[in-house]
């Protein structure tokens, strides 16, 4: 019984720990924006810099496009 309370608070955990990135992350890319700087990102296999403009530059081919992640682990909020 212990376990599976203990159980179900680590996942409540994790996901208020999951939340609070995304929603940093969404917070940090709009402050990014605001100030008109570049952006740095991990995008469909690559390592891609975002200008304020919008033109895109791709910094570094990645190995996989997965990067062996778990599923649902978000890098970059877009």
């Amino acid at each position: 019984m212990r376990g599976r309370i203990k159980q179900k608070r680590e996942e409540e955990d994790t996901q208020i720990l999951r939340t609070a990135a995304a929603e940093s992350s969404a917070q940090a890319v709009q402050q990014v924006r605001q100030h008109r700087l570049s952006l740095t990102v991990a995008e469909q296999g690559r390592i891609v810099e975002v200008a304020p403009d919008g033109s895109r530059k791709v910094l570094k081919e990645l190995p996989s496009a997965r990067l062996g992640l778990a599923k649902g682990t978000v890098l970059t909020y877009r």
